[in-house]
């Protein structure tokens, strides 16, 4: 399976007792690879001693927020003892994730459950349906952006339908639409730029995009 390593990935501040073992890279899928995978990512141990004991952390969440489905998907842990100044590859649990987007997380904790990482690191990434050959009687999905919305081509099974929703970078709805057979329409109005996340959703099918309006 193809990875793709990002270092200094975005950061957001946590409060933490103390500066010891940071989280300084992580490993997620590309978004065209299928969404089983190990979670991975590299710490290092930052005070220079010897025998720390940290358990690193990682979590899984949604970030197209759903009232029925949990937010959290995946936690796991790994206890590991650092020696001065090391860089150890954690390698979690494997995880399968169904088609959406979602925000990983990795950080740190002593045996009293404190904090002892300067900040987590994250890392917002998507699992998206591979592309296929499109069928006369399978559901298709194609987005463009627009100035200020964004254009959808839809294609379902005959006499299917379904919904699209729109939602922005935080997983708010923006707009949704009640589709059936085949057609197109355009999402949003006065969008402002920014990301943001197409789900068609009809049957059991479930197909998210992102799309990026710049004006």
């Amino acid at each position: 399976m193809k990875k793709v390593v990002l270092v200094l990935a975005t950061i957001v501040p946590m409060l933490a007792i103390g500066v010891w073992v940071n989280p300084i890279s992580v490993s997620v899928p590309e978004e065209e690879s299928p969404c089983s995978f190990y979670p991975t990512a590299c710490f290092q141990e930052m005070d220079g001693e010897e025998e720390k004991y940290a358990y690193l952390f990682c979590r899984i969440e949604n970030q197209i927020k759903d009232q029925i489905k949990p937010n959290i998907v995946h936690v796991d842990s790994i206890k590991h003892v650092f020696s001065a100044d090391e860089i150890y590859e954690a390698v979690f649990a494997e995880v399968t994730l169904e088609v959406n987007c979602y925000e990983i997380c990795f950080w740190t904790v002593d045996e009293r459950g404190c904090d002892i990482c300067e900040k987590p690191l994250i890392r917002d990434f998507c699992c998206v349906a591979a592309e296929e050959e499109p069928e006369q009687d399978e559901v298709t999905l194609d987005i463009k952006p627009l100035p200020s919305s964004v254009s959808v081509y839809y294609g379902l099974n005959p006499g299917q339908t379904g919904f699209l929703h729109l939602y922005d970078c935080t997983g708010n709805v923006v707009d949704k639409l009640q589709i059936s057979n085949r057609g197109s329409s355009n999402l949003g109005e006065e969008l402002t730029p920014g990301v943001y996340f197409v789900r068609l959703e009809a049957g059991r099918t479930r197909i998210v995009q992102k799309v990026a309006l710049t004006h």
